[in-house]
């Protein structure tokens, strides 16, 4: 199915290109342009020299930052870290333990290295460790040790907090 033929077309007339109506034959029309722009109401221009006004004007100085409401633990970093467990890898767990300073710096040692052994079995051992690391955690035994381990381990960290 062909396309319709289209309403206009462009022409050259004495070294000019000429658009003309294919409905009349004729050069098309054009449209009609105001003379002079819509005037803006004087509401709408006091608003615009306003905002204009705000833009040049400097910005308004900082406030400063209050630690009202922040409780303990508030973010890394800060004074006081808290690490809640779950039941399913701490025996003593659900629980939340205050993390002292040196704790803070053998769970950031510790996030690092699980990080980089995660990285090293990815890329280096494939698939092949995925499954023996599946199925060794599938054994009772296996998952018993490592929950008392963990347990003895995040306790030493820091204390528990109500």
């Amino acid at each position: 199915m062909d396309m319709p033929p289209t309403r206009y077309r462009v022409v050259e007339q004495g070294r000019r290109l000429v658009v003309i109506d294919n409905w009349t034959g004729q050069p098309a029309q054009h449209m009609m342009r105001a003379t002079e722009p819509p005037r803006f109401d004087e509401r709408r221009r006091t608003t615009i020299e306003q905002a204009s006004a705000s833009l040049r004007a400097p910005p308004p100085p900082p406030r400063p930052v209050t630690r009202q409401g922040v409780g303990t633990g508030a973010g890394l970093g800060g004074p006081d870290w808290i690490l809640s467990t779950q039941s399913w890898f701490d025996d003593e767990g659900p629980r939340r333990i205050r993390i002292a300073p040196g704790g803070q710096g053998q769970l950031t040692i510790l996030l690092g290295i699980a990080v980089a052994v995660a990285i090293f079995a990815i890329f280096f051992l494939g698939w092949i460790l995925l499954p023996l690391a599946f199925f060794a955690l599938l054994q009772s035994g296996t998952r018993k040790a490592l929950r008392s381990g963990i347990t003895v381990w995040l306790t030493g960290l820091g204390e528990e907090v109500g």
